[in-house]
Protein backbone atom coordinates (compact mmCIF):
# COMPACT_ATOMS: atom_id res chain seq x y z
CA UNK A 1 0.00 0.00 0.00
CA UNK A 2 1.38 2.99 -1.30
CA UNK A 3 0.97 6.52 1.41
CA UNK A 4 -1.66 7.85 -0.64
CA UNK A 5 -3.73 5.06 -0.55
CA UNK A 6 -3.02 4.69 3.46
CA UNK A 7 -4.15 8.19 3.52
CA UNK A 8 -6.79 8.01 1.46
CA UNK A 9 -8.20 4.70 3.55
CA UNK A 10 -7.23 6.54 6.84
CA UNK A 11 -9.57 9.36 6.14
CA UNK A 12 -12.43 7.29 4.78
CA UNK A 13 -12.45 5.08 7.85
CA UNK A 14 -12.60 8.56 10.44
CA UNK A 15 -15.29 9.93 7.81
CA UNK A 16 -17.28 6.92 8.26
CA UNK A 17 -16.62 6.54 11.74
CA UNK A 18 -18.23 9.94 12.31
CA UNK A 19 -21.14 9.16 10.14
CA UNK A 20 -22.03 5.86 11.99
CA UNK A 21 -21.87 7.68 15.56
CA UNK A 22 -17.98 7.38 17.18
CA UNK A 23 -14.67 7.98 16.05
CA UNK A 24 -13.33 3.94 16.71
CA UNK A 25 -16.38 2.16 14.79
CA UNK A 26 -14.62 -0.11 12.71
CA UNK A 27 -15.01 -1.03 9.02
CA UNK A 28 -14.70 -4.16 7.99
CA UNK A 29 -12.88 -5.87 4.62
CA UNK A 30 -15.12 -7.95 2.35
CA UNK A 31 -13.35 -11.05 3.22
CA UNK A 32 -14.13 -10.38 7.24
CA UNK A 33 -17.46 -9.45 6.64
CA UNK A 34 -18.08 -12.56 4.67
CA UNK A 35 -16.37 -14.75 7.25
CA UNK A 36 -18.34 -13.48 9.96
CA UNK A 37 -22.14 -13.96 8.26
CA UNK A 38 -20.95 -17.21 6.62
CA UNK A 39 -22.13 -16.36 3.25
CA UNK A 40 -19.16 -16.46 0.16
CA UNK A 41 -17.81 -13.50 -1.64
CA UNK A 42 -20.07 -13.99 -4.48
CA UNK A 43 -22.92 -14.35 -3.01
CA UNK A 44 -22.36 -11.32 -1.15
CA UNK A 45 -21.78 -9.31 -4.64
CA UNK A 46 -25.18 -11.00 -5.78
CA UNK A 47 -26.66 -9.46 -3.03
CA UNK A 48 -25.36 -5.76 -3.49
CA UNK A 49 -26.20 -5.89 -7.38
CA UNK A 50 -30.17 -6.87 -6.02
CA UNK A 51 -29.56 -4.09 -3.25
CA UNK A 52 -30.23 -6.38 -0.93
CA UNK A 53 -26.63 -6.10 0.48
CA UNK A 54 -25.70 -4.22 3.74
CA UNK A 55 -24.29 -0.62 3.04
CA UNK A 56 -20.96 -0.29 1.78
CA UNK A 57 -18.04 2.06 1.90
CA UNK A 58 -16.27 2.61 -1.67
CA UNK A 59 -12.53 3.73 -0.49
CA UNK A 60 -11.02 4.85 -4.22
CA UNK A 61 -11.76 3.07 -7.35
CA UNK A 62 -11.97 -0.71 -6.00
CA UNK A 63 -12.14 -0.69 -2.18
CA UNK A 64 -15.39 -1.54 -0.21
CA UNK A 65 -15.67 -1.90 3.27
CA UNK A 66 -19.13 -2.43 5.52
CA UNK A 67 -19.78 -0.86 8.96
CA UNK A 68 -20.59 -2.75 12.18
CA UNK A 69 -23.75 -1.20 12.39
CA UNK A 70 -24.51 -1.70 8.79
CA UNK A 71 -23.81 -5.46 9.32
CA UNK A 72 -26.23 -5.38 11.65
CA UNK A 73 -29.49 -3.38 10.29
CA UNK A 74 -28.28 -5.81 6.99
CA UNK A 75 -28.71 -8.79 9.72
CA UNK A 76 -31.84 -7.38 11.33
CA UNK A 77 -33.69 -6.87 7.58
CA UNK A 78 -32.77 -10.35 7.21
CA UNK A 79 -34.66 -11.78 9.89
CA UNK A 80 -38.70 -12.90 9.74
Amino acid sequence: MNDHTQLADQISRRIVAALEGGEDAPLMTVREFCERNRISRSHLYELLKRGTGPRVVTIGLRGMRISRPAELEWRAGRQK
